[in-house]
């Protein structure tokens, strides 16, 4: 009987002493201290007053009696009380078999189905018992925060989770004032990495708090994220206003007309270009020799009069930019009175990295025409010239020179760059 695995408690003797196995005592509970082997009248009165009438009727006619369901606390169980008999073929005993109603087994399976819910849902589940001040946690707080449920008796959780005093001071008035709304609430795991979440608090009674838990590490970091790239966003924008500012100013300065609204939408032309360039690239940065040939491809002609050279270097935004517009700048001057501005002129483009003895890194970048119109001295500073000499120096950071020689222009640039963006991308520039 003892090693059954159905419910069973054996009433033996003319005072029904108790004997039961373990699952009886899963199922209906254990009898009160000192009852096991004892007059179940006197030790188990609660009982007794349910099935005693039951029990003695067994054992004075012998027969089975099915009780399809007990009364008060036992409501939830029925029996079958069965004669069990002793060496003189007499009743010596009346054996229970216990099963749960209908009622009972509905409801356990539903608190089953219901913790299975708990444990297998991706959202933190705390209840806290503050009379018992027991808290139990579902697997998600487990997996997320590092502590198990047997764990969590033994750490101060609050100080562990919110280190900083006033922060947890604000935690707890929160959790604590069961206001009908959420709070996003920092949380530092067991290994000390921060967590992101959003808490909702509520009082299900006198005895039960529940908290529910999401973790919104991921969407903090997307709006971090976001905010980032609104601001970035904001600043290029005011930057490229500020640009065409100065393009429409520079040139329309002292000019007007048909020529100078040409020269000012070309200008355009060269920044949407580098924009573009920039955009396909995730405005992450842009390879030099992608810059050369997209600010070149308007003075090509297909007879390959423009021939360039480089290793492969990645530019920032900002270099990237400038630089376009300084290679317009010159491939206009180039095509308007240079190299480009009859049939035979030729322009070479070619960089090259050089360490210097500081440990930085720059980038040569010569513009070389040769076959054109002989140049004269150039009597004024147009802005082409201020543009190369000042605004590209100062956005990429070292010095700009042009020289207008005879047998034609050269424009050197210098600007020194990271060692990592050197040889990003293979392949060298197309000619």
């Amino acid at each position: 009987m003892l090693a059954s695995p159905y419910p069973l408690v054996l009433w033996w003797g003319r005072h029904f002493a108790v004997i039961h196995n373990d699952e009886w005592a899963a199922l209906a509970g254990a009898p009160p201290a000192g009852a096991l082997g004892q007059p179940a009248e006197i030790h188990w009165p609660e009982l007794w007053t349910i099935v005693g009438p039951s029990l003695r009727q067994v054992m004075a006619d012998g027969k089975t009696i099915e009780a399809d369901r007990l009364s008060g606390a036992f409501a939830n169980i029925a029996c079958s009380h069965m004669p069990i008999l002793n060496g003189d073929g007499g009743v010596g005993g009346v054996l229970s078999a216990v099963r749960e109603t209908a009622a009972r087994e509905s409801l356990r399976r539903e608190r089953e189905l219901l913790q299975s819910i708990v444990d297998t849902i991706p959202v933190m589940i705390t209840l806290y018992e503050p009379d018992q001040k027991v808290l139990r946690v579902n697997r998600e707080f487990e997996r997320l925060l590092g502590w198990t449920a047997d764990e969590l008796s033994q750490v101060s959780l609050m100080d562990e989770i919110y280190p900083d005093p006033a922060y947890r001071a604000e935690v707890r008035a929160f959790m604590e004032s069961f206001r009908p709304e959420w709070m996003d609430i920092r949380m530092r795991t067991r290994g000390g990495r921060p967590l992101e979440t959003s808490w909702f608090n509520t009082k299900i009674s006198d005895h039960t708090q529940v908290g529910i838990g999401i973790d919104i590490t991921d969407r903090k970091r997307a709006e971090q994220q976001r905010t980032l790239l609104i601001n970035e966003l904001n600043h290029r924008v005011k930057n490229t206003l500020a640009t065409v500012q100065s393009l429409a100013a520079q040139s329309m300065r002292g000019r007007g007309g048909v020529d100078a609204r040409q020269r000012f939408e070309a200008r355009l032309s060269a920044l949407a270009q580098a924009h573009d360039l920039l955009t396909v690239e995730g405005w992450r940065g842009a390879a030099l020799g992608d810059v050369v040939a997209r600010a070149l491809s308007p003075f090509r002609t297909g007879d390959s009069r423009i021939d360039v050279r480089g290793i492969t270097v990645l530019l920032s935004p900002k270099q990237a930019l400038a630089m376009s517009m300084a290679l317009h700048e010159l491939g206009t001057n180039a095509l308007k009175y240079g190299a480009l501005s009859n049939d035979s002129g030729r322009v070479r483009v070619a960089w090259q990295a050089s360490d210097e003895s500081d440990g930085e890194t720059r980038i040569e970048l010569v513009w070389d025409e040769s076959g054109g119109p002989p140049v004269g001295a150039q009597p004024r500073k147009g802005f082409g010239s201020r543009l190369l000499e000042r605004n590209l120096a100062r956005e990429l950071g070292g010095p700009t020179t042009i020289e207008f020689r005879p047998a034609g222009v050269i424009c050197q640039i210098s600007f020194p760059i990271e060692h990592q963006w050197l040889m990003t991308r293979p392949g060298p520039a197309a000619p």
